[in-house]
C-alpha cells in the first residue's frame, strides 16, 4: 500500500488527478480497515478509467475474455498492466453453477458480493492494478505511435 500512495503521489498530470484521488481514497480505506470499501471503490474505479481513457475496440480487446489479449506489439509497460487487467476481467456466471471466485476479478466484485470474493488480498490487488493504469496513463506510453491495427488497437482517446 505505501508503494502504491508513494506511486500516486508522484503524479503530476491534472487530467488523471480525479483517478488519483480516488485511489488514494482506496489507500485510506484499507489502511483503516475497510477492504470491502476498498475493492469495491477499485473495481468501479478501474472500469471507469478504461472506459474513459481507451476506445471502444481497446475497451474490448482489454476486458474481453473471448479471445486473448496479445501483448507482442504493445510498449512493455502496457503489456505489464493490460496483461494483469485482462486476467482481472474473467468472468463467472453463478447461474451457469460457476463458483464465485476467490481472487480478484472486476466481474466477481460487481456481481458476487461474499466474503469469498471480497479481501484484503483482493483489494490490494485491485489497487495494484489501479495503480499501475494511472501510472502507464502518466507514462505516456500510450501517446506513442500504435503499430498497426493489425497487431495492436490500444489506443487513448
Amino acid at each position: 500500500m505505501a508503494a502504491c500512495r508513494e506511486a500516486l503521489d508522484s503524479t503530476t498530470k491534472d487530467e488523471f488527478a480525479s483517478y488519483r484521488w480516488f485511489a488514494v481514497s482506496v489507500v485510506e480505506m484499507l489502511e483503516s480497515g475497510h477492504p470491502e470499501g476498498a475493492q469495491a471503490l477499485a473495481a468501479n474505479l478501474l472500469d471507469t478509467m478504461l472506459r474513459e481513457t481507451l476506445d471502444s475496440p481497446s475497451h474490448r480487446q482489454v476486458t474481453d475474455q473471448r479471445t486473448r489479449l496479445s501483448i507482442d506489439a504493445l510498449p512493455l509497460r502496457a503489456a505489464m498492466v493490460f496483461g494483469g487487467i485482462w486476467g482481472a476481467h474473467t468472468e463467472f456466471w453463478q447461474s451457469r453453477g460457476d463458483a464465485i471466485p476467490r481472487e480478484f476479478t472486476r466481474h466477481g466484485s460487481a456481481h458476487a458480493v461474499s466474503r469469498r470474493q471480497y479481501s484484503r488480498i483482493n483489494a490490494v490487488i485491485a489497487l495494484m492494478h489501479i495503480t499501475a493504469y494511472i501510472m502507464l496513463l502518466e507514462s505516456g506510453d500510450l501517446d506513442q505511435p500504435s503499430p498497426p491495427p493489425a497487431t495492436n488497437n490500444i489506443a487513448t482517446n
